[in-house]
């Protein structure tokens, strides 16, 4: 139960990261998402929940790679951050 829930949030993150790029017209890289770091913790309502950090890389030009993080709280996704990068 518990690899099959974690694979489903690790599609969650695969998924976002590449919407994430298209809106900010960069490209996704790799198509690879890894998970670098989780943690348990207590979630809004309470009770404990699986904190996850997931990290991937992105290039505006297709030249430099910047990394990009997707952040995981349960099920959801809390947060999608790319790295400052310069636009051509």
């Amino acid at each position: 139960m518990f690899w099959w829930q974690a694979s489903q949030i690790y599609e969650l993150a695969v998924n976002s990261a590449k919407r994430t790029c298209n809106r900010c017209d960069v490209q996704f890289l790799d198509f690879t998402v890894v998970l670098k770091r989780w943690r348990f913790r207590r979630g809004s309502n309470g009770k404990i929940v699986i904190e996850r950090h997931y990290q991937f890389e992105f290039t505006p030009d297709g030249d430099s790679r910047y990394q990009g993080q997707v952040n995981t709280i349960s099920n959801r996704i809390s947060a999608v951050i790319l790295e400052p990068y310069a636009e051509n």
